[in-house]
């Protein structure tokens, strides 16, 4: 009997842990440990206090006894909530959308914006590749990595060459009219981190490759880079937009306010 009646008084503090332990851990992986660290060493030392104050009746209190126990662990778990939520109004903190809290986005675009987005997102791709075990995560860097092989081998990264979704993705990174200049078209040698290429080209076969593995997480550092505005805004519309994974970019002036997206400060 004394266990139910623990369990009804605390069952409010798991769902307020739930969505306090995401701010967390967002916090730690985005430069902010300390905080985290500072957040839930306050619950704990809350939650200790108040055993003493409601298990044993202190400062004029009725003595609760195991019910004090679950209500400490709530009062506990609601401060750690709150102080979490007004991070989340600090400068630089992430800008969690607490709305969309239980909303899992499997398609759409997250942009990263401030100082630290480069270096936030390749955090993000790192621990998202690690922890999402079911789901395909790329990372295309600012400056792609080219090997001096052909056009095809850098896209397809070695993989199994197929006509008409590598067709699909040039045509989707403005590549094609690119491959027809080439004399040996896809088998033109990139050269040694494709200095055979201009830096828009480079960019755009990163993309590509990027888009050949199936991603269902694209990371971009970038993307509308190094290329004219009428091949930038193609890439916005072909990639970004018709992408049927999630997104997640860092902010580039003049394109990502006119994305349909959810902006993150970093």
């Amino acid at each position: 009997e004394s266990g139910a009646v623990y369990l009804r008084a605390v069952s409010l503090s798991y769902l307020l842990c739930g969505i306090s332990q995401i701010y967390l851990i967002l916090l730690k992986n985005t430069g902010y440990a300390t905080v985290s660290s500072r957040i839930s060493c306050t619950a704990v030392v809350v939650n200790i206090i108040c055993n003493a104050i409601l298990i044993y009746g202190l400062l004029g209190l009725p003595a609760l006894g195991i019910q004090g126990a679950a209500y400490a662990t709530v009062i506990a778990r609601l401060v750690e909530l709150v102080w979490s939520y007004l991070e989340t109004k600090q400068s630089g903190r992430v800008q969690v959308i607490w709305k969309k809290m239980f909303h899992a986005a499997e398609k759409g675009i997250v942009i990263l914006k401030g100082e630290k987005s480069s270096e936030a997102l390749r955090t993000l791709f790192s621990v998202c590749n690690r922890e999402l075990k079911d789901k395909k995560c790329v990372y295309v860097p600012s400056e792609p990595v080219l090997f001096d092989d052909s056009l095809l081998e850098n896209i397809s990264m070695g993989g199994r060459i197929e006509d008409v979704k590598m067709n699909g993705i040039l045509e989707k990174t403005a590549l094609v009219e690119d491959v027809k200049t080439f004399e040996d078209g896809l088998l033109k040698r990139c050269g040694k981190k494709g200095e055979n290429l201009s830096g828009g080209q480079r960019k755009r076969v990163g993309i590509a490759r990027g888009l050949y593995q199936d991603a269902d997480v694209l990371f971009l550092d970038g993307v509308t880079d190094r290329v004219d505005s009428a091949t930038a805004r193609f890439l916005v519309e072909h990639v970004l937009e018709e992408f049927q994974g999630l997104v997640v970019m860092v902010f580039e002036d003049g394109f990502s306010q006119k994305l349909d997206g959810m902006v993150v400060e970093v």
